[in-house]
């Protein structure tokens, strides 16, 4: 039981713990208790006369505390764990400074990390963001396991009881000399420097070794597992295309104005971010109704003319050549790829044919002119967990074998739906909960042309 703190220390992820340097472990190596329980069941007591025997080590030969540290303390010095490619762990210093003092350490640390976690939600997902929140992750799991062990070990290194094992000694020297040499339970015996230095930490410590330089080459992409029953939903904005609907809304609406009108649509849209962040934030859902709004009175004639003859080249130079190359990776494989998105259809058409199934947002159309409402409810959020396990209940796809891509926290149930999600340029939220998960994380689109550039494009 003593191991996660062993390797915890090792580790160099306990900086200290709530125990006294001068309490009692009643420590017993599990041999001694088999060969206790072995005997003990040899020797019934007669019925109705019940027997008890405590196998420990506190009364005859004990370990404090401060003893377990200072054998821990020397070994990790002498073989600490080896970090990859940054040498090897410091062990760490305890000064056993009491319960509270480390009570309070914790309640302030837990506190820091809590608002760091809230300012990093609020900041753009960009690599560097990406690393402080993995560092502050790494803190907040540290303090969680520090926390949780403290509370589970700390009643035992508080708890100043020590129970003697006299009637144990007794049955031990009952037993034949043969039989106490090769099966004894006498914890008189156990040199405690020799069987935790010598013996248990080698032996606990060996799966986090690895010889120096045997570092495990990052594999090279292989073929995708072939399978007609698997899926591959991707997610459009943000994933599919470096882009989202606010993005498209632009490139369609200023195609249509000269640029001396340009400044008033900036101006108009700029008014209404607030409310569509508010949205947004508030139900995805919601955002995507307000937002479609402004595409009424846009006739649907000339925006399917605009999006074939402009705006489809564009869009396939917006789209991620990574993500591109995963979609073909899948078709090779016979996986049946999905796109679905909450954008209007007449935008997801230059991307259609790379997909065997898409899922769009239909604007409702009256004499020809967009209404700026929509015929169905936008598939977002849960709805397309639900979405995805209807279409696998309905063509027997094998959902667990199945891929999923998403770049938002929103996109959290379709990828939790699937056996292989992949966060793809990860907004903050998903970014710490893929991380949680140990999801694949990819960085998707370094290469694909600039928002501005696509813009000025579309105006000529």
């Amino acid at each position: 039981m003593a191991e996660p703190l062993i390797l915890a220390y090792g580790r160099g992820i306990l900086p200290e713990f709530p125990g006294a340097h001068d309490g009692i472990l009643d420590v017993v190596p599990v041999d001694i208790v088999t060969n206790a329980l072995l005997a003990i069941a040899e020797n019934p007591p007669p019925a109705g006369d019940p027997a008890y025997y405590h196998v420990g080590s506190g009364w005859r030969n004990p370990l404090t505390f401060g003893q377990l540290y200072d054998l821990v303390h020397e070994y990790f010095s002498d073989h600490p764990l080896p970090v990859a490619d940054r040498g090897t762990v410091l062990a760490p210093e305890w000064t056993f400074p009491g319960a509270r003092k480390i009570e309070r350490t914790m309640r302030t640390g837990e506190r820091a990390v809590a608002i760091a976690d809230k300012a990093l939600m609020h900041m753009p997902s960009t690599e560097r963001t990406q690393g402080w929140m993995m560092k502050n992750l790494r803190q907040q799991q540290q303090l969680e396991f520090l926390r949780r062990h403290a509370d589970l070990y700390g009643m035992y290194t508080a708890i100043e009881v020590i129970y003697s094992d006299d009637r144990l000694l007794e049955l031990h020297r009952a037993q034949t000399p043969e039989r106490q040499r090769d099966a004894g339970f006498d914890t008189a015996v156990v040199d405690w420097h020799h069987y935790f230095y010598d013996v248990h930490f080698p032996a606990v410590t060996a799966v986090l070794r690895r010889p120096s330089g045997s570092r495990t080459p990052r594999p090279t992409r292989k073929p995708l597992p072939a399978g007609e029953n698997v899926a591959a939903v991707f997610d459009m904005e943000g994933t599919l295309l470096a882009g989202n609907v606010i993005e498209s809304y632009l490139w369609a609406r200023l195609s249509q104005l000269p640029r001396t009108r340009w400044p008033v649509e900036f101006a108009s849209l700029a008014r209404s971010l607030p409310r569509y962040f508010a949205a947004d934030r508030r139900d995805r859902v919601d955002f995507l109704r307000i937002f479609l709004r402004r595409y009424a009175g846009a006739s649907e004639a000339e925006f399917v003319r605009f999006v074939d003859e402009r705006l489809s080249d564009l869009l396939l130079r917006r789209a991620a050549p990574d993500a591109i190359r995963q979609v073909r990776r899948h078709r090779e494989a016979g996986h049946h790829t999905v796109l679905i998105t909450g954008t209007i259809d007449q935008f997801v058409a230059p991307m259609a044919t790379l997909f065997d199934t898409v899922v769009a947002s239909t604007l409702q159309v009256k004499d020809g002119v967009f209404t700026g409402y929509l015929e169905a409810p936008p598939l977002v959020g849960e709805a397309r967990a639900a979405w995805l396990r209807r279409f696998a209940s309905d063509h027997g796809t094998d959902l667990p074998a199945s891929y999923a891509y998403g770049d938002s926290f929103a996109d959290r149930p379709l990828l939790e739906a699937v056996g292989h999600p992949v966060a793809v340029n990860p907004d903050a939220r998903l970014f710490r909960h893929a991380r949680t998960k140990h999801w694949r994380v990819e960085h998707w689109g370094e290469h694909t042309r600039g928002a501005i550039e696509t813009m000025l494009e579309v105006a000529k």
